[in-house]
């Protein structure tokens, strides 16, 4: 049994194969299991970063054109957003603790 487990041990092929599994795998900078495990990651953040980005320009783009269209959401907004106040009027802003 034990002879014949190092006959297959000495094969020259499967020795081969093992080293260029182990170099290809772990030792290679450019495409090993480690670098390729981060990629993904990486990839999957950019993912959710599009859409979310995604979803901000339709939000900005149905905004800006509500302000192009309705005046009265114009002053809302002028309000709301930065505290503008007409000639004759106080504001005043109340902040929750």
């Amino acid at each position: 049994m034990r002879q014949k487990i190092f006959k297959i041990a000495r094969n020259k092929y499967l020795l081969a194969s093992l080293a260029f599994i182990v170099w290809a795998g772990f030792i290679d900078s450019d495409h090993n299991y480690f670098r390729q495990v981060r990629l993904k990651k990486d990839l999957q953040e950019m993912v959710r970063l599009k859409t979310y980005l995604e979803e901000q320009v339709e939000k900005n783009k149905t905004l800006a054109n509500r302000l192009e269209t309705d005046i009265e959401f114009v002053e809302k907004y002028a309000r709301e957003e930065y505290g503008m106040k007409r000639d004759n009027e106080v504001v005043y802003e109340l902040i929750p603790n």
